[in-house]
């Protein structure tokens, strides 16, 4: 698709085992002119702070920016504006954000702090949005929180992630006594209960033995912040919002953090695992994993038959797009295109650890570019945020929302509607209509013999080792390399040279095609015997292997 690129957006797509880039150049900003999938800072501090209810939520600013702000993950909370006007603008807002911020406390008196947000607009104008906040503090009795956002501030809402995990470190963590602590302790943090996530997590851990302190900020309230430092384990789910919080925790409190997820059988069984081996309760943990995935086996065993094998591609925000990929494989998909919208280096790292060579790594993408790579790679299924979901119906690609908005996907129950929706998404019937009936991909593996892994250059029987491909579409990637114990020095005929010819053949068991430069009659007939054709040929493995992917189309 690099035909397609402007100059500037070259360094943020690479190709993995393909491309001169190993990874995307990320955390930069959006080119001038491109429209962007990414958010502003000011929503990142929203979608951190938004759930902690017991607090006012308050946007200084006009009242679009309140619309926008209210609704987070899909869901609708209370939000206070000052609704600055023209001339607001013109004469500044300060007297109006106090008659708010005094308007709001009186209309929930219960509310034990207000966060006051400052948008684009009152940061341009120099509107003194810190002393006024100071000032409210002493009349309205409770902590008037300036969240100093304006959308321009970062790159993306990665940015305001940060700002507001800053704000809850410096206001609440460590304020107030917890008066039973236990030694099974801990916080969760970048984990934000989207439709029922929290619930699922809470409850495979206290079967273990766990308990939850604080979520940061699924189930966050000002009480529960202000304990949150007598956790012995800090676990981070999102590592993109909760990074440098934890960080932070581990500096000024002694707490240390521990990288997880609870998206995928295989994921959620290594989290359980981790967090056990912590606090000693391996046992307990056993059990609890080998029941849930029993449950698993049971209610999605007949889907998995028809999913696997398909295609997706993923873009959406950072951290996810490195474990959303175990999710997919214990599916038994392939995950061909990755990206984010505003992923850190470890994240694309992490990614391209987990994904296959072929896939394609993207940072920041814009609609044109999405566009083409679903036209190009042709996905199964395309998952990603509500903004690329109209893009990929009207391609006719099946699309999946994440974070979801059906219901929960983490822990082994969630993962089980994880399969059920991609079932759907896949299978829903309207995709007979749409540009008549999509094609089924299958994954044809081809074997080459190979001196170099460039040249076709090696006869069969002599051949030391095999490069084994995939064609999945019109989609060629490498997967793996497979060693033969030794060549054929007799007649092809010989028992000995039978004996290795089979070997190869048992080598090559699931393999469709076969190229070699030179392959005897033996050879031939014992792989067509087994439903391998062989084909002899010279020249580049590359060239030969693309005729191969553009017949295919």
């Amino acid at each position: 698709m690099s035909d397609y690129l402007v100059d500037e957006r070259r360094k943020h797509v690479c190709i993995k085992g393909w491309s001169p880039l190993s990874l995307p150049e990320c955390e930069k900003p959006t080119i001038p002119g491109i429209m962007s999938e990414r958010s502003c800072a000011y929503y990142g501090a929203r979608w951190v702070l938004g759930q902690i209810k017991d607090a006012i939520h308050l946007v200084h600013g006009p009242v679009g920016c309140a619309y926008y702000g209210q609704v987070i993950r899909g869901k609708t909370y209370r939000i206070f504006s000052s609704d600055l006007q023209e001339k607001d603008i013109i004469f500044g807002g300060e007297k109006k954000l106090i008659e708010a911020i005094l308007n709001a406390v009186r209309l929930f008196p219960e509310a034990k702090a207000v966060f006051v947000y400052t948008t684009c607009s009152v940061s341009l104008i120099g509107d003194d949005v810190n002393s006024v906040c100071k000032n409210a503090e002493l009349v309205v009795k409770r902590p008037v929180i300036w969240v100093n956002c304006p959308g321009f501030c970062g790159v993306s809402q990665s940015e305001g992630h940060r700002i507001a995990y800053d704000i809850l470190m410096e206001r609440f963590v460590g304020t107030k006594v917890l008066e039973s602590p236990t030694s099974y302790d801990i916080n969760i943090i970048g984990e934000y209960d989207v439709k029922g996530d929290l619930q699922i997590i809470k409850t495979l851990l206290e079967k273990i033995g766990v308990r939850v302190l604080c979520t940061f900020t699924g189930d966050a309230s000002i009480d529960k912040m202000s304990y949150s430092h007598y956790a012995k384990l800090n676990v981070l789910h999102c590592r993109k919002t909760g990074f440098y919080f934890a960080e932070r925790m581990e500096k000024k409190y002694g707490i240390p953090s521990m990288k997880v997820s609870f998206f995928g059988m295989k994921q959620t069984s290594e989290a359980l695992r981790k967090i056990a081996v912590f606090f000693g309760l391996e046992e307990r943990a056993e059990a609890v994993i080998e029941e849930e995935i029993e449950k698993v086996r049971r209610r999605i065993g007949k889907l998995y038959k028809r999913i696997e094998e398909k295609s997706v591609a993923m873009y959406f925000g950072g951290s996810r797009m490195g474990t959303m990929v175990k999710a997919f494989e214990d599916l038994g998909m392939e995950v061909i295109i990755t990206g984010s919208q505003f992923g850190r280096r470890e994240d694309y790292e992490e990614a391209a650890k987990n994904v296959s060579d072929g896939t394609l790594i993207i940072d920041d993408a814009n609609d044109m570019e999405i566009e083409e790579m679903l036209t190009i790679y042709k996905p199964d299924l395309f998952v990603g945020g509500t903004k690329e979901k109209y893009l990929s119906h009207k391609l006719g690609v099946p699309f999946l929302v994440f974070p979801q908005n059906t219901s929960p996907y983490a822990g082994f129950k969630g993962f089980c509607n994880f399969a059920e929706d991609v079932y759907k998404a896949i299978y829903n019937p309207v995709w007979k209509f749409v540009f008549g009936k999509r094609k089924e991909n299958k994954i044809i593996k081809i074997a080459v013999a190979s001196k170099d892994g460039i040249m076709i250059n090696e006869h069969f029987g002599k051949a030391s080792q095999f490069l084994i491909y995939k064609l999945l579409g019109d989609r060629v990637s490498l997967m793996e390399l497979r060693k033969t114990n030794s060549g054929i020095s007799g007649e092809c005929c010989d028992g000995e040279a039978k004996d290795h010819l089979d070997q190869i053949a048992d080598l090559l068991f699931d393999c469709s095609i076969v190229y070699c430069g030179k392959a005897g009659h033996c050879a031939k007939e014992k792989l067509e015997e087994r439903g391998i054709k062989v084909v002899m040929a010279e020249g580049s493995i590359e060239k030969v292997l693309h005729d191969l992917a553009t017949e295919a189309k």
